[in-house]
């Protein structure tokens, strides 16, 4: 994870469990997340009951996880957040950029026709 301008990279549990918006309705951070990313959820899991032994076998439901789960689940939600934001933000801004060079081009395309 690389931290940009400050801001927070590694979600706590507390952050996760905040409602969003999502399609009309207020659903946790962590099950918007999962359902955007359910393949990866799903090999994250995998991956963390064959290396742990302890790990549930719980899928989405949160109240099954312990302290210790979070960890891991934190460290995945972060990466998957930050990843979406990174991709959000970059076309925010360069949209400025995509409109500047739009103009250009029309105005290129305008003097052209009238050199025919």
């Amino acid at each position: 994870l690389i931290p940009h301008y400050g801001e927070q990279i590694l979600l706590r549990r507390r952050d996760l469990e905040i409602a969003v918006a999502n399609a009309g309705e207020e659903v946790p951070l962590i099950a918007w997340l999962e359902k955007r990313y359910h393949g990866d959820f799903t090999a994250f899991t995998s991956r963390m009951t064959r290396l742990h032994e302890r790990w549930p076998r719980a899928g989405s439901r949160w109240d099954q996880y312990q302290d210790n789960h979070w960890e891991e689940i934190c460290m995945w939600a972060s990466m998957r957040s930050q990843t979406l934001w990174r991709t959000v933000e970059g076309l925010m801004l360069y949209q400025p950029a995509l409109d500047c060079f739009n103009q250009m081009v029309e105005r290129e395309n305008q003097r052209s026709l009238l050199l025919w």
